[in-house]
């Protein structure tokens, strides 16, 4: 993921943005290195946020990457059943 990702990058000329939340501090360098970034900026806001819960879930070894994708639905279409109007999700598959 991350090398198509690099491969993508280096096509365009263009400021980049990337968001996330998970991002330890030292991780920057070579973040920086693997987008061969010569400059980077990382803006951090550290903060409690009460409100947000999490929950890691290790799915069964598929045979295939679609087996994958019907694990991941699965478990969200369950849970998506008891969001308000104001609940967001955000998934994140590690191999």
């Amino acid at each position: 993921m991350m090398r198509r990702m690099t491969e993508t990058i280096k096509c365009v000329n263009v400021q980049l943005m990337l968001l996330t939340t998970i991002l330890p501090v030292e991780m920057k360098g070579r973040l920086q290195s693997i987008l061969r970034c010569e400059y980077m900026q990382v803006v951090r806001r550290r903060g409690e946020r009460l409100e947000l819960k999490y929950k890691v879930s290790t799915l069964m070894e598929a045979k295939e990457k679609g087996d994958l994708d019907c694990q991941v639905a699965n478990i969200l279409r369950s849970r998506l059943v008891k969001f308000g109007d104001n609940d967001r999700a955000i998934v994140y598959c590690l191999k």
